[in-house]
C-alpha cells in the first residue's frame, strides 16, 4: 500500500497537480460552495473538498503509472536483461 502514494508524489508539486488555471479555479469554487454550508467549519471544509477533488486525478494518474510500469516498462527491461 505504501507504493501507491509514492507514485502520486511523482505528479504532484506543493500538494497540487500541475494543470491549467481553469480546473484549479473550478475546484476552489466548489470548495467555497461546500464551505458555505458549514460556516463554523469553513476552512476545514474548504481544505477537505479541495483535497478530495484533487485526489481523483491523482489516483487515476497513479493507476495509469502503475499499470504502465507493470505491463510495459517491466517487461521491456526484463527482455533487455535476458539478452
Amino acid at each position: 500500500m505504501a507504493i501507491i502514494p509514492t507514485k502520486f508524489i511523482l505528479f504532484r508539486k506543493n500538494g497540487r497537480l500541475r494543470w491549467g488555471h481553469g480546473p484549479e479555479a473550478t475546484i476552489h469554487h466548489a470548495a467555497a460552495s461546500v464551505a458555505a454550508f458549514m460556516p463554523s467549519l469553513a476552512s476545514f471544509m474548504t481544505w477537505r473538498t479541495s483535497a478530495g477533488i484533487a485526489a481523483i486525478p491523482s489516483i487515476l494518474i497513479g493507476a495509469f503509472v502503475d499499470l504502465s510500469v507493470k505491463h510495459v516498462v517491466a517487461p521491456a527491461f526484463s527482455d533487455l536483461k535476458s539478452r
